[in-house]
């Protein structure tokens, strides 16, 4: 009789497991999310309308001990329906993801390793914006009255400019 309960233990033990699993391997994450809802999106669009550019930013965060923050965004850019080397100079498209040139407070043309640049204000923020390769561009934002363009600048031209040919987000 023991050894019958502690088998029917054990099996109701190892279903509620399998459930628990099922559960948290089945949960919509917000990845899923936003996929499923730009693939209704794109539905909704019909077929005379195509894809061309998708632009993803990943942000790299830094802080000092004052918790003044310098923030590194990566955005790496896929083109579909579009030729990717008929974009030259500053990706503005990509950047837009970013921070809105037609928004911006304030704005000044630079280089960066000798690649059109430039810095946008907004907000008491600046951003300094570089395009690298048609599929990667770069921006720095920071505050400026903590930490000065030149800082910034050399900061950026540590960014090797001759990135590899393929870009993989």
């Amino acid at each position: 009789m023991k050894k019958k309960t502690w088998l029917i233990i054990a099996g109701v033990c190892i279903l509620l497991v399998l459930a628990v699993a099922i559960i948290f391997v089945n949960r919509p994450t917000p990845q899923n999310k936003m996929i499923d809802m730009l693939n209704r999106m794109e539905n909704a669009l019909g077929d005379e309308w195509e894809m061309q550019t998708v632009t993803e930013v990943s942000d790299l965060v830094y802080s000092d001990e004052e918790g003044n923050t310098i923030i590194y965004h990566v955005c790496v850019t896929k083109y579909y329906g579009v030729d990717a080397a008929k974009q030259t100079g500053l990706n503005t498209d990509a950047i837009s993801a970013v921070i809105s040139p037609d928004t911006a407070e304030g704005f000044r043309e630079c280089n960066v390793s000798n690649l059109p640049a430039a810095i946008y204000q907004k907000d008491g923020r600046a951003y300094l914006c570089w395009t690298i390769m048609p599929e990667l561009s770069c921006v720095i934002e920071y505050d400026p009255a903590v930490e000065s363009e030149e800082d910034m600048l050399r900061m950026a031209e540590s960014v090797p400019a001759n990135q590899s040919k393929t870009v993989n987000p």
